[in-house]
């Protein structure tokens, strides 16, 4: 199965980065593999943004720009004929931010984390192998961002609610196994 999604990140308030940012819209794709009946393995790339209207709490930077690779297993439900719902886990998954100074567009620095993620999504068929899909994900990045002691705890993770839609080409109509 081939898919491309329009994702909307929504960083928490759990850290200085997400009471600091706002998230802006981005857009990944991947490809996932039936491998037992509804069981799935995908893999996927993806880029979206924050935007920075508190610098006090993250330093001098306008805007980050997150581009991010994982690995994730999953089962669909057929619900009806046309409906089905998912539901995912990523075990290992890293993303990477590039925070661009306030002041200039060519100076930049990048803090690089890993991150775990849980998501549901509920697709529809348009048509044969084309579906379309709504979906919600709960991503924690673990980041690498080293600061003062007393600061650490505030940098350590960043936590995200997302909001996606999207398309699914369905390729053959069998499991793989």
């Amino acid at each position: 199965m081939l898919t491309t999604n329009w994702v909307l990140p929504n960083p928490t308030n759990s850290s200085n980065i997400g009471k600091a940012t706002t998230g802006k819209s981005g857009i990944e794709g991947g490809v996932q593999l039936f491998l037992y009946n509804n069981f799935f393995i995908g893999g996927f790339l993806g880029v979206s943004g924050l935007d920075v209207s508190q610098p006090e709490y993250t330093g001098n930077y306008s805007r980050s720009s997150v581009t991010f690779g994982y690995f994730q297993v999953g089962y669909e439900f057929p619900i009806q004929e046309k409906l089905r719902l998912g539901l995912s886990f990523v075990p290992f998954g890293e993303s990477r931010y590039k925070n661009i100074l306030s002041n200039s567009s060519n100076v930049y620095q990048v803090d690089n984390a890993r991150f775990v993620m849980l998501g549901t999504h509920l697709s529809y068929k348009v048509s044969g192998p084309f579906y379309i899909f709504a979906g919600y994900a709960f991503r924690s990045d673990k980041t690498e961002i080293k600061t003062a002691p007393e600061f650490q705890d505030q940098f350590k993770s960043i936590q995200y609610h997302s909001v996606s839609f999207g398309v699914k080409f369905y390729i053959g109509n069998k499991s793989f196994f």
